[in-house]
């Protein structure tokens, strides 16, 4: 029941072009600090808008600035047929995906990237052993983050297995190179 809850909410604010920009500041929000707190501002309402946000708290708004709390849109929806829609919720339902922060990006990048290293790294190390040429290169890449790495990096970006392969021709060429 719940989730059926939080759909029809999300449907309902979705219907309606006027809460676009209310939605479009609390997902930035939260881009930004991580959580769903504090105040919202909106400049400027249109005469749309302060229709469609005067339904929803409960009040008379003019063609002006206008800001709100979370926690006073929390209690707006729970004096409604949407009791128990958690706000943070509701604005994920609204854009039909799962908002990351800012910071939760930059983690997800960050083990991306460590799993990318490690797994080159092992390639290398079970291809060509672990003190070749290649393989030693590669962990020096890493490690002092010279060498190409931020070129690595900015392929990763575009294609994970493009650049894997190159790599293992370096490996191969730089342990090849180094026997000789």
């Amino acid at each position: 029941m719940e989730e059926k809850n939080l759909e029809e909410c999300a449907l309902y604010f979705r219907n309606h072009k006027a809460y676009i920009r209310m939605f479009m500041e609390m997902k930035k929000k939260y881009i930004k600090y991580g959580k769903l707190s504090g105040k919202i501002f909106l400049n400027h309402l249109s005469e749309a808008e302060c229709i469609a946000l005067g339904k929803v708290f409960g009040r008379s708004l003019l063609p002006d600035d206008f800001e709100f709390s979370i926690a006073q849109l929390q209690a707006a929806l729970d004096e409604t047929k949407y009791c128990g829609v958690e706000v943070a919720a509701l604005v994920e339902k609204y854009f039909n995906e799962k908002i990351l922060s800012n910071s939760q990006r930059r983690e997800e990048k960050t083990e991306l990237n460590k799993r990318f290293w490690e797994e080159v790294l092992h390639e290398a190390g079970s291809r060509f052993g672990k003190d070749a040429g290649g393989t030693l290169w590669l962990n020096e890449v890493r490690e002092q983050r010279k060498y190409g790495y931020q070129l690595i990096m900015r392929e990763r970006e575009k294609s994970r297995d493009d650049i894997k392969k190159v790599i293992m021709e370096v490996c191969s060429a730089l342990t090849y190179l180094s026997q000789g």
